[in-house]
């Protein structure tokens, strides 16, 4: 059976016509006119999802909503998981600034259990809801931080093609290995609290 498709005008995802946009969520009953397609990516698309890699679909629509609306968008990932998906998606940097905010947090509050004694209990309870804070900022702008690396990436692209296979292969796509480098690295700063 050959189902009608369109293309989304919130988030330029090709979906199948329907009332609302499965990758967005949009409302599709006041578009005027409905666009069938067959196949929409663009080169600069085509080059975007090649170093994506897993998910390409997910991040390239988030990508077209926030190019749309100009806005910042959720990332769940980002805000479970923080640091470890940032490693994930070889945004080694910003796992850098994580572990130095963290480390910068936890010097300061424990210069000021020591200026103030009396306010300990107070102190103490402070690291939670600043490591909340902090979640929520990276999560807010993570999917924004993974676009403008993504599309740094393309700018970059070199013209060879043996060249640009390269370049995907190595900057793009996931890392486990970082993830799990990204995860020893927590275990080794919480076993240094104990000592």
């Amino acid at each position: 059976m050959n189902r009608e498709e369109m293309i989304c005008p919130y988030c330029g995802a090709s979906v199948e016509k329907r009332k609302f946009c499965t990758k967005c969520g949009g409302d599709l009953c006041n578009v005027p006119e409905v666009i069938v397609i067959e196949n929409r990516l663009d080169e600069k698309d085509e080059i975007r999802k090649a170093l994506i890699g897993k998910n390409s679909e997910h991040y390239l629509c988030n990508f077209r909503i926030m190019e749309k609306k100009n806005t910042k968008d959720w990332n769940w990932c980002g805000f479970l998981f923080g640091p470890y998906w940032y490693a994930y998606r070889k945004m080694y940097s910003w796992v850098a600034i994580w572990f130095v905010i963290q480390l910068v947090i936890g010097a300061l509050l424990t210069v000021l259990m020591y200026c103030f004694p009396d306010q300990i209990t107070i102190l103490q309870y402070m690291d939670k809801p600043i490591s909340l804070g902090m979640r929520i900022f990276f999560a807010v702008m993570a999917n924004s931080l993974y676009k403008k690396r993504i599309d740094m990436l393309v700018i970059n692209l070199p013209a060879d093609e043996y060249a640009r296979q390269e370049y995907i292969r190595k900057k793009g796509g996931v890392s486990i290995p970082a993830t799990v480098v990204t995860v020893l690295i927590v275990v080794g700063m919480l076993c240094l609290q104990f000592v």
